[in-house]
């Protein structure tokens, strides 16, 4: 049997991994998100008579960064040793993007602004803690990444962060 060098070998991987990653950003029925379109606008509608400018704003870097991951993947070519790291940052950019989907959701706000406070002060830590640890894992993938991979890495990291900050357009 002959065996494949290790250059195809992991651009096949990588090509194999790459599907589950763009299933979990949010495509209908795809991977663990369940196609919970955590990526698009899908049924995000601001009520009626809502002005333009705060019916918009601005998204997480790090789910404007998930969107992208899986294209990233195949970009850089991940090898078999970062695949590790890098499937630990994804879901940990997962877990940031249900915590902002969650934080979005409509909830029935009690009358009481003590526990409104409660509730407020509660999403902000869940979001705090989920960005700390998804930081923590794009921090042990640059760690992994060759010279080549690096200043990739680091640009759509960058383009993600400027994307998120872009004014809301009408």
């Amino acid at each position: 049997m002959r065996t494949l060098p290790s250059t195809t070998m992991t651009v096949i991987l990588a090509l194999c991994l790459a599907g589950t990653d763009a299933g979990a950003q949010g495509f209908p029925g795809g991977g663990r998100a369940g196609g919970r379109g955590m990526g698009g606008a899908h049924g995000t509608h601001a009520p009626a008579g809502t002005p333009p400018s705060a019916a918009r704003q601005a998204a997480d870097p790090l789910v404007v960064f998930l969107q992208g991951l899986g294209a990233l993947r195949i970009d850089l070519l991940v090898r078999a040793e970062q695949v590790d790291a890098w499937s630990a940052m994804h879901d940990a950019l997962i877990v940031v993007a249900d915590v902002e989907r969650d934080a979005a959701a409509s909830r029935p706000v009690a009358n009481d602004a003590s526990l409104q406070l409660d509730a407020f002060v509660d999403g902000l830590r869940r979001r705090a803690d989920a960005a700390k640890a998804a930081g923590e894992r794009i921090k042990a993938v640059i760690g992994l990444l060759d010279e080549r991979q690096k200043p990739a890495f680091l640009a759509r990291l960058a383009d993600a962060i400027g994307a998120s900050e872009s004014p809301p357009t009408p």
